[in-house]
This record gives structure tokens, sequence and C-alpha cells, in this order.
């Protein structure tokens, strides 16, 4: 697990997560299919995402498929911070 990974999984487990079932939470879980989080959910996450990692997220970007789990999720946050990043 990478550092994006576990810093997103941290935050849904402490946010999302009200009981013990964390143990059964991995970068692979269908947070949606799950019941984890649901459309007020993302909203809430993209908050996170924009101030933890400093990106852009449009709403262009708020998509089911870039939120299905916490890998897509730390996917988006790769290629936003890779595309904010200076060349050279």
């Amino acid at each position: 697990m990478n550092e994006y990974q576990q810093r997103i999984l941290d935050y849904i487990e402490s946010e999302y997560l009200l009981d013990d079932s964390s143990e059964s939470l991995t970068i692979e879980t269908s947070l949606i299919d799950q019941g984890i989080i649901d459309s007020m959910g993302i909203f809430r996450l993209v908050e996170f995402l924009t101030e933890t990692f400093e990106i852009e997220i449009a709403p262009s970007d708020i998509l089911l498929r870039n939120f299905k789990n916490i890998h897509t999720i730390a996917e988006l946050v790769t290629q936003k911070r890779h595309a904010n990043a200076p060349i050279g």
C-alpha cells in the first residue's frame, strides 16, 4: 500500500466506518456498492483530498469510476499531483 492509499484508507475508516468493520476494508473494497460512501460522502471526500494532497478536482472528475475504491481514488490523486508538478 502506498502513502496516498494509506492516508485515504485512514480517512475513510475514521469518517465513514463508525463500527469496527475496518478490518474488512481493503484498497479494493467497493466503497459505493458496500454502502460505505454515498453521494454526499463523495463530496466530503473530495474536500479532504483537495486539502490533504493540495490538488484540484474538477466537477468533470467526480465520476463513480474515480471513487470506486481506495485504489482508484489514489490513482486520481496521483494523476492530479503529477499534472500540477513543476516541469524541469
